[in-house]
């Protein structure tokens, strides 16, 4: 799939002594500490640049049982992290997780055509028959499997503000629409349903599968 996944940490606060202490001289019963971190994530269109879902995510603990050490950060010891710190790490991949999988399920899979190659072949009647076949850079390890329809695009025009230079959107081009023919680990091959011309650098985009009442 041509979707990105970005992030910036907004905000990071390690582990600071919470005020609720005992006494004045008196040690404290259990190490307290406060964290927070704020983080943003956007999935944008690595194609076009297009940021699709966006969101921040502001995650507090103050349950933490030891203090925080660098090495807490590392994949190994994540899980097993007793500061604040770190539980607020964990809090945050798992809401993460279900945020990505929540958007990028409701997201059409795109790839792109790699390569155009007209088949030569004959019909019952014997006349000379040119088959266009087609092959994209998706295949069994995206979902793909045989029957699959893709709409194709040709980006045309790209917008962006003349003043902030921001990105206002695309305009794409309809070329047609190709049926996935045969399908292998990293790609496919798929023949035309619809429109002609098809070239190296279109967009494909999935379209919804057809249960079998709807034939």
């Amino acid at each position: 799939n041509y979707t990105e996944i970005r992030g910036k940490i907004i905000q990071f606060t390690p582990d600071k002594d919470d005020e609720r202490k005992s006494a004045l001289g008196s040690p404290k019963s259990r190490h307290w500490e406060n964290a927070e971190i704020q983080i943003y994530i956007e999935l944008v269109q690595n194609r076009t640049g297009k940021t699709l879902y966006d969101k921040t995510f502001t995650i507090m603990s103050r349950s933490g049982t030891r203090p925080f050490k660098i090495e807490d950060l590392s994949v190994t010891n994540m899980n097993n992290n007793s500061s604040s710190l770190g539980l607020a790490f964990n809090s945050f991949k798992n809401s993460l997780e279900r945020f990505i999988h929540d958007k990028l399920d409701t997201l059409p899979l795109e790839g792109e055509i790699i390569a155009t190659n007209i088949k030569e072949g004959s019909n019952n009647g014997g006349k000379d028959l040119a088959q266009e076949e087609i092959l994209v850079n998706i295949g069994l390890i995206n979902g793909v499997i045989v029957g699959d329809m893709f709409k194709v695009n040709k980006l045309s025009m790209k917008f962006n503000d003349l003043y902030t230079r921001r990105k206002l959107g695309d305009v794409y081009m309809k070329i047609g629409v190709i049926q996935i023919q045969e399908v292998w680990e990293g790609l496919a091959k798929a023949v035309p349903r619809a429109g002609k011309n098809f070239e190296a650098g279109f967009l494909v985009r999935s379209m919804p599968r057809l249960k079998k009442g709807d034939l």
